[in-house]
């Protein structure tokens, strides 16, 4: 169900008032207005105490059910789609047995049919809301033409949300323009079918303009333009809009959660945390709002302020998921493995199949392999890798933990296939050729340093380990192989003999053995056997070396 909303932005609902009691209708606009700032809870306790109050009115059982799906397609990764479809869909049928005559409840229910992927039902809930609608064989119906228009676009709506459809959709949203030409949420509404099914940014903006200037006080349609430009990758033409946004409305929290994201792609924290710490601000610091800057703090590198903030959550509400993920990944960040892998077994004891993504199970195999439990460290990464194959990036955990656990051949043929798919780190290609090296698979690993080399050619691990590779492949050392990588390795450790103390000796013992049994050339060697004693005057091997017949008095 995932790919339903794939290109969906943030779609906050376009919204318009039906009843006739004035008190009741403009705690109905209040509450609808939470829901637009994203204050799902507050907005919820608003609904329940309309519906408290008056009981028969129908719209709000549908506006308090599309405050559920709303709170989902803000933030899909912290809230069950499923979920949020169940609890709107018990409220839509109850409000169809308290005012079974009001179109939305069966558009409402159209819609949750609609998400769930059963569109022979949606369209059957879709066809009953249209029944009640004046027509030809329905020529009694008094609801008047915006009520009838924004019927129309709500059923348009769920077209477009869940990405079927698009010529129904925007059949439906001409058929409201032409009933009800100035009513603004209709044209904010083509804007996002436009985007949502050719990303024709250039026809949503004009339609977002359009209900700009229909409705001048509403920041909504300069919070979409600006969501095009950034979704175009054009950062600098959407701060101005999104800042228009605010002119009109300095209260409307989620553009300032836009602006936040915004300057964290820019990659300019500081400003992105100030626009956050806004949002978080305006929106009452709701539940929903403290979570998701807890995520921005967890991306921004800011570990142990997202675990204060998941914290001060926990106290009020501990049964989002979404909390065991953050806190399981900033633990892991902050060294603290053991509370990690508390959260993280907490997070995939609660979730949901469609809720597990790809760096649960890598956070999960990165905690266990610091823990020392390889062996399901190795299991964890091997399902991270097969939900994504693209992130690479466990395959190099993963090769670390056979490493750990010995299983070199199963190490180096991990590294072999990102190196295969061409997304190998020089890093990755180090340690394959270590793992070849260990094998004793010495063409192999030859090659792989080699091409670590040519990456890295001052690297003195690459070096050493390659001249060391050359002598399992040269092992009379007649063909001398190993000599220029043994050159190069002191000319680099001559630069700091004190740090490479030990491969530089390794070098000299390595190019004094050669003269001495190869060239026979044992002034040479007696030089390297002396240059050992001058780093290690106490060194055993080179005493006894100088004192054989061969290099005494040369």
């Amino acid at each position: 169900m995932k790919h339903l909303f794939k290109k969906c932005s943030v779609f906050l609902i376009g919204l318009s008032i039906f009843s006739t009691n004035l008190a009741v209708a403009q705690d109905l606009k209040s509450a609808i207005k939470l829901t637009q700032s994203e204050q799902y809870d507050a907005a919820s306790k608003e609904f329940k105490n309309i519906i408290k109050n008056d009981p028969r009115n129908g719209d709000c059982y549908y506006f308090y059910a599309e405050n559920f799906l709303s709170s989902y397609f803000v933030d899909t990764s912290a809230v069950s789609l499923n979920d949020m479809i169940d609890s709107a869909s018990i409220i839509l049928n109850k409000g169809s047995q308290i005012d079974p005559y009001n179109p939305l409840i069966y558009v409402g229910l159209g819609k949750t049919s609609l998400y769930r992927g059963d569109i022979k039902n949606a369209k059957i809930y879709f066809d009953k809301a249209q029944s009640f609608l004046p027509s030809k064989t329905n020529k009694n119906s008094s609801i008047p033409k915006d009520r009838q228009a924004i019927i129309l676009a709500k059923i348009a709506e769920g077209y477009i949300i869940a990405n079927k459809d698009s010529s129904e959709a925007f059949s439906l949203l001409q058929k409201a323009q032409i009933l009800d030409p100035k009513r603004p949420e209709i044209f904010i509404l083509t804007g996002d079918a436009f985007m949502n099914y050719y990303t024709d940014g250039t026809n949503a903006i004009a339609n977002y303009n359009k209900a700009q200037s229909l409705d001048p006080k509403s920041p909504l349609a300069k919070m979409k333009i600006g969501n095009i430009y950034v979704r175009g990758r054009n950062l600098k033409a959407a701060i101005p809009v999104f800042e228009e946004a605010v002119l009109i409305d300095s209260t409307f929290a989620p553009v300032y959660r836009e602006l936040g994201e915004l300057y964290f792609k820019a990659g300019k924290y500081d400003k992105a945390r100030t626009y956050y710490e806004k949002f978080l601000s305006l929106s009452n610091k709701n539940i929903s709002a403290k979570t998701r800057y807890a995520s921005f703090l967890y991306l921004t590198q800011n570990y142990d302020g997202a675990i204060n903030e998941i914290n001060e959550i926990r106290v009020i509400d501990s049964s989002s998921n979404i909390l065991n993920r953050l806190a399981a990944y900033s633990y892991f960040e902050t060294k603290k493995y053991n509370e990690g892998l508390v959260f993280i077994e907490k997070f995939f004891k609660n979730a949901k199949p469609d809720k597990i993504i790809p760096s649960d199970y890598h956070y999960y195999g990165k905690i266990l392999s610091k823990l020392e439990k390889d062996s399901l460290a190795i299991d964890k990464f091997k399902l991270g890798y097969n939900m994504d194959t693209t992130n690479c990036d466990i395959l190099t955990d993963l090769a670390a933990s056979y490493t750990k656990l010995k299983k070199y051949e199963d190490a180096a043929n991990t590294l072999q296939k990102k190196v295969n798919l061409g997304k190998a780190t020089d890093i990755d290609i180090y340690y394959m050729g270590k793992d070849y090296y260990i094998l004793k698979q010495w063409e192999k690993a030859d090659t792989s340093l080699a091409l670590f080399i040519a990456r890295q050619p001052e690297s003195m691990n690459g070096l050493i380990m390659r001249a060391r590779t050359k002598t399992n492949l040269d092992t009379t050392s007649k063909n001398g192989l190993a000599i220029p990588y043994y050159e190069k390795v002191i000319e680099k450790a001559r630069k700091d003999s004190a740090k490479y103390s030990k491969e530089i000796i390794e070098a000299y013992d390595f190019l004094g053995g050669y003269y001495v049994l190869v060239q026979k050339d044992y002034k040479k060697a007696k030089y390297y056997y002396n240059m050992i004693l001058v780093i290690d005057p106490k060194n055993e091997k080179a005493k006894s070396i100088l004192n054989t017949k061969e290099l005494k008095g040369k």
